[in-house]
């Protein structure tokens, strides 16, 4: 299954290099199937691209379920605008047939003008009720600022930190 997911990706990845013609029509390819395992299972996967005068977006995604509960899958999606402002994310998650769960996912990004960002997280359960997840994320803006934030979520509250800097690295209040 991971190299079905790196297979889907690795196409979305290569669709997001298409070139962007501002003056043509949009286009959008893509496709995707559904399978049967040998051990009653389903796999299933899919990827498209779209291409326009505002950017290009490609993703994709797989998921394979074993047929007794136990279900894990992916996904991935780059979009790049017409400015050159990108944007990418992929998530992977994993359902287990005790019920447990595990998700993580990440983005980053990079604006026209400047500024960037990138974000990564991950949630896990027991299967009794009980669950934790926490995002770390920084930030910085074109004209030099930051932010670096962290948020835990449990079955006892949410904890956030975030500092925030300006272009001369002072901290500064996050707004």
């Amino acid at each position: 299954m991971n190299r079905l997911m790196l297979s889907i990706a690795s196409i979305a990845l290569v669709f997001a290099a298409t070139t962007i013609d501002a003056n043509a029509r949009p286009t959008r390819t893509g496709g995707g199937a559904a399978v049967h395992t040998p051990k009653g299972g389903t796999a299933a996967g899919g990827a498209h691209t779209a291409t326009g005068a505002r950017g290009t977006r490609s993703a994709g995604g797989a998921v394979v379920g074993d047929g007794t509960g136990n279900v894990r899958g992916g996904s991935a999606a780059s979009t790049t605008g017409a400015n050159g402002g990108n944007v990418k994310r992929t998530g992977a998650f994993q359902h287990n047939a005790d019920g447990t769960m595990s998700r993580r996912g990440a983005s980053s990004g990079t604006g026209a003008n400047g500024g960037s960002f990138n974000s990564q997280g991950q949630a896990s359960g027991d299967g009794q009720g009980n669950g934790v997840g926490n995002r770390q994320t920084h930030a910085n803006g074109a004209n030099g600022g930051t932010y670096d934030g962290s948020t835990t979520t449990s079955k006892d509250g949410v904890d956030h930190t975030g500092t925030c800097t300006n272009a001369a690295g002072e901290t500064i209040d996050c707004r």
